[in-house]
């Protein structure tokens, strides 16, 4: 068997996650709002692209592999 990961620790609750927002500079806030609802990893924001931003549907589109990169 595969030895499993430590879990993951210190996340925030929507109240406390809602004051550190306010306190981060306006330009990085959407990108930290982004990471709390998706769970995604800085390395994993870097990546994305627009194409895979599809706002009329309200969607993100990720794939498999690092397929956003370029």
């Amino acid at each position: 068997m595969l030895k499993e990961a430590p879990a993951r620790q210190g996340f925030l609750e929507p109240e406390q996650f809602r004051l550190l927002r306010q306190e981060l500079p306006e330009r990085l806030r959407p990108l930290a709002t982004l990471a709390y609802y998706t769970a995604m990893r800085a390395g994993e924001l870097k990546q994305l692209r627009w194409e895979a931003v599809d706002l009329e549907a309200d969607t993100l589109r990720l794939h498999a592999g690092g397929e956003n990169k370029r």
